[in-house]
């Protein structure tokens, strides 16, 4: 090498914060691919999605209904019973059933029957206090409950989301004097991240089918071990480069993870750990995925 290449070019000398912030290059850029635009789908299909609704929240939920058929360019066909017709039809063993309920949790018999012929339950709002009927139920917390016969699972789902979002159904909830819910971020096909332990790199994508079947969630997961999953989080929280945090952790070992940022979501298994983000924009999907997480060999 002559003299003069060697003033011009020098090597780089890495010091400690040169190789954090190498590392943050390198995590963001394995990230990046976690903030991709929204692709434009068409939700349109020839049938109606079937609601059955209690009269009380007929106000709030026909404006969520217009807002989202408008945005979806769906059908949704809401049919509202009083308290006790509602628990006479379910008791009467009525068929065939909607593809979601929308009811208040209480004792009554129906209610009973409602969860169980429910898969998932999405918390929607609290009821006002009000005069009449509604004063029973002063307070009362208010569920979707997709039913586990729907033949459209992914659209009932997907606007029960709709009612719990703070943009969308909330909205109109508030309105009508209803008490709001935490709900997720509003996406239309949402996307998880997962951060996944490597020792599951053949197991996860069956595990997760059942979610990507009736949710409709599509799914970016990158495959660390326990180690680098940790290192790669403290990276993360201290440039606080919150963006980019994984949705969910799933590891065969506890990991020591940053601080208030992630919740433990109890598993069975002794080989298996599985964590979601605190106050994610998806808190909500994320439990509801690792409730049907199965990563048993």
């Amino acid at each position: 090498m002559s003299q003069e290449f060697q003033k011009i070019f020098k090597t780089p000398k890495y010091t400690g914060i040169t190789l954090s912030l190498l590392s943050m290059f390198v995590l963001a850029s394995m990230f990046v691919v976690w903030e991709k635009m929204p692709q434009k789908k068409d939700f349109s299909s020839g049938q109606s999605l079937q609601v059955w609704a209690e009269d009380t929240m007929r106000n709030a939920v026909d404006l969520a209904k217009n807002d989202y058929e408008a945005e979806m360019k769906a059908s949704v066909k809401i049919q509202y019973f009083s308290v006790y017709k509602m628990n006479e039809i379910l008791t009467s063993n009525s068929k065939p059933w909607p593809d979601l309920f929308l009811s208040t949790d209480t004792t009554h018999s129906y209610n009973k029957r409602i969860s169980s012929l429910s898969a998932e339950k999405i918390p929607l709002a609290y009821h006002p206090n009000r005069s009449g009927l509604t004063k029973t139920f002063s307070r009362s917390a208010i569920h979707a409950h997709v039913s586990k016969l729907s033949q459209r699972p992914i659209d009932a789902i997907r606007f029960a989301r709709f009612l719990a979002a703070p943009s969308r159904g909330q909205f109109y909830f508030a309105q009508d004097k209803w008490i709001g819910v935490d709900g997720d971020k509003w996406r239309a096909t949402p996307e998880i991240k997962i951060l996944c332990d490597t020792q599951f790199k053949t197991k996860i994508t069956p595990a997760l089918q059942l979610s990507k079947t009736r949710e409709g969630i599509t799914y970016d997961i990158h495959f660390q071990k326990p180690k680098e999953i940790e290192s790669s989080l403290a990276i993360l929280h201290e440039s606080q480069a919150r963006q980019y945090l994984p949705d969910i952790i799933i590891s065969h070992v506890p990991l020591l993870l940053p601080q208030d940022t992630f919740n433990f979501y109890s598993a069975d298994e002794e080989n298996l750990r599985l964590y979601y983000l605190v106050k994610g924009t998806s808190s909500h999907l994320c439990k509801r995925t690792l409730s049907t997480l199965n990563l048993k060999p």
